[in-house]
């Protein structure tokens, strides 16, 4: 398979020496083009393969019986899933592209194959599992405990470092094509709940908005509304150290204020 921009991000993705790094890459499929707001992986799919994002936004999700829905956890470039079915049997959540997507595939039988015969590309996919339930506790917590405010900057503040880490990210800024209704079936709050908590942030300057790109002018204000620590998602490279100026941008968000957000 030839390596094109999106694998040449793969390539420095993936915590693993060189050989055992084309031997994973030889065997994905060409990758495919999805346009947003289609099915990746729907009820009732057949083969347990194992995808990897190489461009766009995708999201994990499950739903009720009633039409509501829960989404899980989004999928940026880099992202595999899912690694667990490919090592045991069950359901998988349902994935839906956000954006235009392009995927590729390996068949879970190779990523076991491969595993076995590479001892470090199988400690990365555990790797990635651990960061995959070190994120699902931080949703948790989320819808659990944090304010409206506070999860909403959580779950900012974790996506664009996310694609900070991909090397996508530009400055302060970062593709977000996601909608006030998906945040709302991300942050279990009502669209209208989403749009207050975005118009306060976006009055406080933390926060901007428009046309599919989020920019947050104050990352360590942001991280501190948030109690946001970047170390469960393994990312290594610079950080966002606070300024005086956080601690002003905070003031609007007292006690009070970020309890009654709930």
């Amino acid at each position: 398979m030839a390596v094109n921009a999106h694998l040449s991000r793969l390539h420095h993705s993936l915590r693993i020496d060189p050989q055992e790094r084309s031997a994973f890459i030889d065997l994905l499929s060409e990758p495919q083009r999805y346009r947003a707001n289609r099915a990746l992986i729907g009820t009732g799919h057949p083969t347990p393969d194992l995808y990897v994002i190489h461009s766009g936004v995708a999201c994990r999700y499950l739903d009720l019986r009633d039409g509501r829905r829960q989404i899980l956890g989004y999928l940026l470039p880099g992202d595999f899933y899912d690694i667990r079915r490919c090592f045991f049997a069950g359901d998988a959540a349902l994935v839906e592209t956000l954006s235009a997507v392009e995927a590729s595939r390996i068949s879970s039988r190779d990523v076991v194959r491969l595993a076995e015969l590479f001892p470090q590309l199988m400690h990365e996919l555990w790797r990635r599992i651990a960061i995959e339930d070190a994120t699902a506790q931080q949703w948790l917590i989320n819808v659990g405990r944090r304010s409206a405010l506070e999860r909403m900057a959580h779950l900012l503040c974790e996506t664009h470092a996310r694609w900070e880490a991909t090397g996508l990210a530009n400055g302060d800024g970062c593709f977000f094509p996601i909608s006030q209704a998906e945040l709302a079936d991300s942050l279990a709050i009502s669209a209208v709940h989403v749009n207050r908590v975005l118009m306060e942030l976006r009055k406080a300057g933390l926060v901007g908005l428009r046309e599919h790109r989020l920019q947050i002018p104050d990352v360590p204000a942001l991280q501190a509304l948030a109690g946001f620590d970047v170390d469960y998602l393994q990312i290594t490279g610079p950080r966002h150290e606070p300024t005086g100026l956080a601690a002003a941008r905070l003031d609007f968000a007292t006690p009070a204020r970020q309890q009654s957000g709930r």
